[in-house]
């Protein structure tokens, strides 16, 4: 063998190395952004959830106050009960 076709093996050797090397470390970054990527949708799921949990709460004591204010009031008719 040639010094050159030497050179050239040990290259493409090094090369094959550094391609294996690239692709794991591609594929750990891949697996760590769906992982964080899984839990962000998984937290803005819950804070969803709990977002509409105290909107409900806000309306459903919104509501009864202002029926007992209404008929505290003595206001035409009288809330209907729910």
């Amino acid at each position: 063998m040639t010094i050159g076709k030497g050179i050239k093996k040990a290259a493409d050797g090094t090369k094959n190395v550094t391609d294996r090397v690239v692709d794991a470390v591609e594929d750990k970054v891949h697996d760590v952004t769906d992982a964080v990527g899984d839990k962000v949708g998984d937290v803005t799921d819950a804070v969803g959830e709990k977002a509409v949990d105290v909107t409900d709460a806000v309306k459903g004591a919104s509501d009864w106050a202002g029926d007992k204010i209404h008929t505290a009031a003595g206001g035409p008719g009288t809330p209907e009960k729910n």
